[in-house]
């Protein structure tokens, strides 16, 4: 990123009292010099760039209500202002802390992750629980050196040298942790960018929770239609057996009508027994003498 040379006076007036002879001699020997326009310092503008820079993405990422949309470009602006080579968020859930997303590489999409922060090996635990637990970012020029979190088993098995840690908070609340890391240079975080990236991340932490706002209508009806369709499950299975027991019901019914059917004549039958078997002892008293004549 260029810039236009500066005029800061000439070199006499820049350093009047610590020219040596030799320099005096030089300045008579090539009086150009003196005309000498020096160029000015590119750090604060190349800052000041990148400030304006984070103020468009800033006015971005407010009107970001998807979550997953918004870790995208939370971790891209992130990794590229920074110059990391690899970025991760961490969001905090009821259950604890995950790896919602990593970033390896200018070419590679984020990942969605969703790794507890117990059992993951993408991150330096150790390092992502002290950011955790004070709110402040964390800032390392050899990692593995680093007394405090260099025995994390993650700058073991990873060629990390340059890493930043940084919370995202919103009203004293860390709602996020933004991760980030470079295998090839050591001091890779200069502090005035880390500065810069802490300005930017109190954006974040309003667009997060504006995008957990945003979400929680929709949970609210997903969890609401799942309820519905478990009731309207329950419902069926009432009405099912409430049509069994109707078909119960009226297969008694006919089951009481035949049986009554049926039970009038057998009663008819057995109550009229005991009356045929007296008038078919009459009969045969009768028929007796009569077979006792003819004989």
């Amino acid at each position: 990123m260029g810039s236009a040379a500066a005029p800061l006076g000439s070199v006499s007036s820049l350093f009047p009292l610590s020219l040596t002879a030799k320099a005096q001699e030089m300045m008579v020997q090539h009086p150009e010099l003196d005309d000498f326009v020096a160029p000015a310092p590119v750090v604060e503008e190349n800052l000041s760039v990148d400030l304006e820079a984070m103020v468009q993405t800033s006015a971005a990422l407010a009107q970001e209500v998807q979550l997953d949309r918004l870790v995208t470009v939370l971790l891209e602006t992130a990794r590229l202002q920074a110059g990391a080579e690899r970025g991760a968020l961490l969001l905090e859930r009821s259950d604890g802390w995950w790896v919602e997303a990593i970033r390896e590489g200018a070419e590679a999409d984020s990942a969605f992750l969703s790794e507890p922060l117990t059992t993951t090996r993408r991150v330096p635990a150790s390092l992502v629980r002290y950011v955790v637990r004070t709110g402040q970012a964390v800032r390392l020029d050899e990692a593995a050196s680093d007394r405090r979190f260099g025995a994390d088993g993650y700058f073991r098995r990873q060629p990390v040298r340059s890493v930043l840690a940084l919370p995202v908070v919103k009203q004293g609340t860390t709602l996020a942790v933004l991760y980030l890391d470079n295998g090839l240079t050591a001091r890779g975080f200069p502090p005035d960018r880390v500065s810069l990236l802490q300005l930017w991340a109190g954006q974040a932490g309003v667009s997060i929770e504006n995008a957990r706002v945003y979400g929680e209508p929709e949970g609210r009806v997903a969890a609401r239609a799942e309820d519905l369709a478990v009731a309207l499950d329950t419902l069926r299975r009432a009405q099912r057996q409430m049509v069994e027991g109707e078909k119960m019901a009226s297969l008694g019914q006919l089951t009481a009508g035949v049986a009554h059917e049926i039970n009038n004549p057998v009663n008819f039958v057995v109550s009229s027994v005991p009356s045929l078997r007296r008038d078919v002892q009459d009969l045969g008293g009768a028929v007796g003498p009569l077979r006792g004549r003819r004989a």
